[in-house]
């Protein structure tokens, strides 16, 4: 999903501008791309399966992982795409789609309540999130990571900045959309004194 913008020696778009011109069409946008992303992402899987089945290769086991990711959820499903990061990781320790991958997995399943260990999973994912991006800055996938990390830490001025750097390198990220506009509902809510509670996420 990544592009090809370079962020690097630029400034964070203004929160204000931005959110005029993205984020008030964010659900439709990001709805269409989601939808397009799992139909992308189910055919990748099928043909990983088929292809790779044998003796897969690290970038076939990222894009298995992601491809988990993006298809209906379940405890199941992000257990066996964490299993396939994982070992794409250990085939290719300097693997940055491997780290980013492997953080995202444990990200969402941070965001839909299934962790069974949430700190360690926390500290876990922003290690490999900081080291993917201390290697490459200009992922779209690792701010996304990082800005989703830090709305489930409650450092929202934070996750806004991520997941608008997020959109800002790839304009078609739904997931960074979808948690942009999560977070924005966040800040509303509690500059206006209500409180929110803490659901299972959209992303």
């Amino acid at each position: 999903m990544d592009s090809n913008f370079s962020y690097r020696g630029t400034r964070a778009p203004n929160s204000k501008v931005f959110q005029a011109s993205r984020v008030a069409f964010v659900p439709e946008r990001a709805m269409l791309a989601a939808v397009c992303v799992a139909v992308i992402a189910e055919a990748i899987g099928r043909r990983i399966e088929q292809e790779g089945a044998v003796d897969p290769n690290a970038r076939d086991l990222v894009m298995r992982g992601g491809a988990s990711v993006y298809r209906p959820r379940s405890p199941t499903t992000l257990q066996e795409a964490q299993r396939a990061v994982e070992q794409a990781l250990e085939i290719d320790r300097r693997s940055v789609d491997a780290r980013i991958g492997l953080a995202t997995t444990l990200v969402v399943t941070l965001g839909q309540v299934w962790s069974s260990s949430v700190q360690h999973d926390q500290v876990r994912a922003e290690q490999l999130l900081r080291d993917a991006l201390e290697r490459d800055p200009n992922r779209s996938m690792g701010r996304f990571g990082m800005g989703y990390l830090r709305r489930l830490q409650n450092r929202l001025a934070e996750s806004q900045i991520e997941l608008e750097k997020a959109i800002a390198l790839d304009p078609n990220n739904a997931l960074a959309m979808l948690q942009l506009g999560a977070t924005l509902k966040v800040l509303r809510a509690a500059k206006g004194g209500n409180p929110v509670h803490r659901e299972r996420d959209p992303t």
